[in-house]
């Protein structure tokens, strides 16, 4: 080898790493554009899935508040028909009483009735009579037992006969007890209707109705003790 070969000066070439520099640059620019692209990408995403998601949200939203004034208006609607139905049953339960009312009425016109004419048709006695004594059974209450006495003279009187209505129980034991006392007032027919309480199942064996005008006994009647089947 030449001695000289030592000391060949080789040339500087500056071009070559621009190029390296400016391809790195160019390298890290597409780098960080394509990180910035795919985040503004993802960005974009979100905030399309953020905004489908809003509005879904305002949606169930709105139906939750249609639902809920649904909900109220469908609750008041409930109260009013159940105020309704309440306000129903209780007319009902007003018109049941007053046509159960009626009905006793109309059976004690028609006892009356019955008795007025078979007393002006021919049927006249003219002295005092007790003419029934009917005993009825309570449906709810074994201990109450519902009386109905009827009381006519056939006498033809300018003023109604009065007095008092003494009802007396005869007991098994020969006890009696005074069950009620009622006023007397009489022309033709009198209806009375009352009811005897039964204390320690002590059942009468017959009741005495006796009918006085100050201090005399116009007529004393004994009925026994049976009882017809309650009617209600």
């Amino acid at each position: 080898m030449s001695s000289l070969s030592k000391f060949i000066i080789r040339q500087h070439r500056p071009y070559f790493y621009v190029a390296i520099l400016i391809a790195a640059i160019a390298l890290t620019f597409l780098i960080q554009r394509y990180v910035y692209l795919k985040e503004t990408h993802i960005q974009q995403q979100q905030i399309k899935e953020y905004k489908q998601l809003n509005n879904l949200y305002q949606q169930l939203r709105n139906e939750n508040e249609e639902m809920s004034k649904y909900i109220l208006l469908s609750d008041s609607h409930l109260e009013d028909n159940k105020y309704e139905l309440t306000l129903q049953k209780e007319t009902i339960q007003q018109l049941e009483k007053q046509l159960s009312l009626q009905q006793e009425q109309l059976a004690t016109l028609n006892k009356e009735l019955l008795f007025y004419e078979m007393i002006t048709q021919g049927d006249r006695p003219d002295k005092l009579q007790i003419r029934e004594l009917n005993l009825r059974s309570d449906s709810l209450n074994s201990d109450i037992v519902h009386y109905q006495l009827v009381i006519t003279q056939g006498k033809k009187i300018n003023r109604a006969l009065s007095g008092t209505i003494e009802m007396v129980s005869n007991m098994p034991q020969q006890e009696t007890v005074i069950l009620a006392e009622h006023p007397l007032h009489l022309r033709h027919v009198q209806l009375i209707e009352g009811q005897i309480k039964i204390i320690d199942q002590n059942v009468p064996k017959s009741i005495t109705i006796t009918i006085k005008q100050k201090k005399k006994t116009l007529l004393s009647q004994s009925f026994d003790w049976q009882l017809s089947p309650s009617s209600e």
